[in-house]
């Protein structure tokens, strides 16, 4: 992912950006905040990739919670119970190795943060209608 700040092209990476509590919230603990970059203090938001809301892996968690239910084995005969269990290994193993795959070729240059817009400055009251 590209850390770097849409407005001045600052590195983000490992520092982050600033969190500011929204005005009207607590110092200490707020619920709410919203972020800054640290050398140009430009309003950023979160730039979310449609591969990280994924629900690829949620296959895998599945399998394995399927697995450890013992009412899952009762119905499978004596014979095939380690078939199944290694079947649904490799099963759990390519579902985890396609989203790890997909989230980082897919994932390389997107940018992590974009600069707020109007309407999100005006829902954070930095800016006048």
């Amino acid at each position: 992912m590209n850390y770097a700040c849409p407005h001045c092209g600052v590195n983000l990476r490992f520092k982050g950006p600033i969190r500011r509590p929204y005005p009207g919230e607590c110092k200490f603990l707020p619920t709410r905040t919203y972020f800054l970059c640290r050398a140009c203090e430009t309003v950023i938001v979160p730039n979310g990739h449609s591969v990280e809301g994924s629900k690829v892996i949620m296959l895998p968690m599945l399998i394995v919670f399927a697995m450890l239910q013992p009412e899952f084995w009762r119905w499978i005969p004596a014979t095939a119970k380690n078939s199944v269990a290694v079947g649904l290994s490799i099963i759990f193993v390519a579902c985890v190795a396609y989203f790890c795959w997909q989230f980082h070729s897919q994932t390389k240059t997107w940018p992590r943060w974009r600069v707020a817009n109007e309407q999100e400055l005006v829902q954070l009251n930095l800016k006048p209608d």
